[in-house]
């Protein structure tokens, strides 16, 4: 039960990740997938790029 929780809340974090239309910085391509690995990883999320 706690393993499909926590995949619901993995799921709601990509989704709310995915979805956020706030304002932002303009950053260049390198430190937002810096910042998106950071961020994946300090949830417990392994992050996988699909080519």
């Amino acid at each position: 039960m706690e393993k499909e929780k926590r995949k619901e809340s993995d799921e709601d974090t990509i989704r709310q990740i995915t979805e956020y239309e706030g304002g932002y910085l303009s950053l260049d391509k390198d430190r937002l997938v810096l910042f998106a690995v950071g961020f994946l990883e300090a949830r417990k999320i392994e992050p996988t790029f699909d080519k």
